[in-house]
């Protein structure tokens, strides 16, 4: 399967009660590029798992038990992982996933759009090839990022992780 000429590859998004469990990527190709944030959602990130509220007062449900595997991707932005402060994104596995950051447009390369929730539309802040807040047992084996020279001022490093409880990085 290939994805193309995109913003944003795969998305599993929960804005609501519900959960999303038990799901398999694989054999995926992802090419992604940054547009207008004023008109499309995302911030050309390859992949992106998100659970928050859409409204103050929303209840969010659970992502779990999610696999990515043999996948690459060449986008302009790096792997999103947002979740609440409960820790609602959890036991996720990126297996062989290959990631090329490098520009591809000249928009602006500033953070992580988290549409549709209540609080600021883009989490500020530099990329990185996997950028995590508030998640559980995430696993990364295998793979690769590669940030293209271009990029470095806006990817300063592979792995930005905060709010986040075991964590496994071994690329190989």
């Amino acid at each position: 399967c290939n994805i193309s000429r995109s913003n944003r590859g795969i998305s599993l998004q929960l804005r609501d009660k519900g959960r999303i469990e038990n799901v398999i990527f694989c054999n995926l190709n992802i090419v992604t590029r940054m547009f207008s944030k004023q008109h499309w959602w995302g911030a050309a990130e390859p992949i992106a798992i998100t659970a928050v509220k859409r409204k103050e007062d929303s209840q969010v449900g659970t992502i779990q038990n999610i696999r990515f595997q043999n996948i690459n991707c060449d986008s302009e932005n790096g792997i999103l992982i947002y979740g609440d402060e409960s820790r609602n994104i959890s036991d996720v596995v990126f297996e062989n996933v290959f990631l090329k950051i490098r520009k591809k447009t000249d928009w602006p390369k500033e953070g992580h759009d988290l549409r549709p929730w209540p609080g600021e539309a883009v989490a500020a802040g530099k990329l990185a090839g996997y950028y995590c807040r508030n998640a559980e047992k995430i696993r990364i084996r295998g793979g690769q990022v590669d940030v293209l020279p271009e990029m470095a001022p806006h990817v300063p490093e592979k792995y930005d992780i905060a709010d986040c409880g075991r964590m496994d990085i071994s690329e190989d």
